[in-house]
């Protein structure tokens, strides 16, 4: 029993929630006919691991029945309806925190009700709870800022209905419709996002993608300009996210990047904080796409815009946890333009804002990032010895820092070994993107040529290596291979 539903939900509660469960046991309006606040009280004393070996049905059973023969199936009743009392209180604790929901609930029951001034005033405070929000999505309960603006125009239109005056809503259709527009726009905008990175980091293909097509051939500047022409109030949102998109679809006109920030630098207070981070993700990918094909200068843009991200607490939606790809991200940008003292600062205060299991293996790693920039190379392998192979990501930067260290520490045969482990893994790992498998790969065949170069010096051929290096523009830890050949070139 130590591992059944029930009893995996129990070890998630808090002391507080647990107290909060027995009070929802006990109401008679949740306990649907059957009492399970004794059994509640048998599991309690077992609270919070729930691996006391004495844990099973058969103690439990003469616990609560004392002196009768063990009836398994209604052991099976009586744990299968608290099963389901987890699932209504966790609804109870999420409807808690989500005021739009409550809203709309109360006030769907209420049109069933002949009380128009009661439903008005109900109304009224809803329209008062939508004006308080920001723009976009909210992480914690899922609220969309326009979704919201709609129902409240829909649940509006049903009041005046209730009262026979809906001449008096003349203007509510196209309100919906408005509302309706931009929350499609601002949802429709984060799926094309999501579907690309999941592309991206999994190596899936998705060879249906309606969404993409369909802005594609919607004509959004014309949208804006006739947004403007009328007033609109949220023109400038419409033109947000048409910019945001484009960030993605046309990455080679920076001039959408550049408004795209622009507008998000002057606007950013208007969102919530989950909308910021998904904004600030935008930019930040865009930055790293652009420094892998040789834009140097988009290492210092992504530099500032991590500053913002630390500064406005936009690295995690939701929370204050960093996630590990934005933790070691920041780390190699700043690296890459030398910004060492302010990534020793970085380390030092943000570790403990890490996910409490990975923290440990995330700040050796970017420990070893540091340690290769400083030339302490020994420090590096004793860092990597403590990464945890979470996922693929985490594979391939430990590989990447063993090549570049045992190149460093001129430990040929280590290296020649290691690039030919690597060249496999990369071969035959399918979680690996296109993308990602070529960008790799070509770190690991330039490497093999400078390392044979290093030992066979010939200046033509390590002026046509660099050349090659220079125009390629699928190529990791680029920055690097170049200073490397440059080392050779002055030798």
């Amino acid at each position: 029993m130590k591992e059944t539903k029930l009893i995996n939900m129990l070890r998630t509660f808090s002391k507080e929630e647990m107290k909060q469960f027995e009070k929802f046991v006990d109401s008679p309006f949740h306990n649907r006919g059957v009492s399970c606040l004794p059994l509640l009280k048998e599991l309690k004393k077992y609270y919070p691991e729930f691996s006391n070996k004495k844990l099973n049905s058969e103690n439990l059973y003469r616990k609560l029945y004392p002196g009768k023969p063990f009836k398994k199936q209604v052991m099976w009743n009586l744990t299968s309806a608290m099963e389901k009392m987890t699932d209504d209180f966790l609804i109870q604790v999420a409807l808690k925190r989500d005021e739009f929901t409550k809203h709309s609930l109360l006030l769907l029951e209420l049109s069933s009700k002949p009380i128009p001034k009661y439903y008005y005033k109900k109304l009224k405070e809803f329209e008062k709870f939508s004006d308080s929000l920001c723009l976009g999505e909210d992480a914690m309960t899922g609220t969309d800022f326009f979704k919201v603006k709609w129902k409240y125009e829909a649940v509006r239109g049903v009041y005046y209905q209730m009262i026979d005056k809906l001449s008096l809503v003349r203007d509510q259709p196209v309100k919906k419709s408005e509302y309706l527009f931009l929350s499609f726009i601002q949802n429709l905008t984060q799926d094309i996002y999501n579907t690309h990175y999941i592309e991206l980091m999994y190596n899936e293909s998705f060879p249906l993608k309606l969404s993409n097509k369909l802005v594609e051939n919607v004509n959004f500047p014309e949208i804006i300009n006739y947004a403007k022409t009328k007033n609109f109030e949220y023109a400038w949102l419409v033109e947000f996210y048409y910019n945001k998109l484009m960030c993605l679809l046309k990455p080679d006109e920076e001039k959408y990047f550049f408004d795209l920030r622009k507008m998000f630098e002057d606007k950013y207070q208007s969102f919530t904080n989950f909308e910021n981070y998904n904004t600030i993700s935008t930019l930040t990918n865009y930055c790293i796409d652009k420094t892998k094909i040789g834009k140097e200068n988009f290492f210092y843009i992504l530099f500032e815009i991590n500053k913002m991200r630390l500064d406005k607490n936009f690295a995690s939606p939701g929370s204050s946890l960093l996630r590990k790809t934005v933790y070691i991200q920041m780390i190699t940008t700043a690296l890459a333009i030398n910004e060492i003292g302010w990534v020793k600062q970085f380390i030092e205060e943000n570790t403990g804002n890490l996910n409490k299991e990975l923290r440990a293996s995330i700040s050796s790693l970017g420990n070893a990032l540091l340690c290769l920039k400083l030339k302490k190379y020994n420090k590096v392998l004793e860092y990597l010895i403590n990464v945890e192979f979470v996922d693929v990501r985490d594979k391939i930067h430990v590989k990447f820092l063993l090549a570049q260290t045992y190149y460093e520490m001129d430990e040929i045969d280590s290296l020649m070994h290691h690039l030919d482990a690597s060249k496999h893994f990369l071969h035959n790992n399918k979680f690996v993107s296109e993308d990602h498998r070529k960008s790799y790969g070509n770190f690991l065949n330039f490497l093999t040529n400078i390392v044979s170069l290093k030992e066979h010096p010939d200046p033509f051929s390590v002026q046509k290596l660099k050349n090659e290096i220079e125009t390629v523009s699928e190529l990791s830890e680029k920055q690097w291979l170049l200073e490397k050949i440059n080392q050779l070139l002055l030798q």
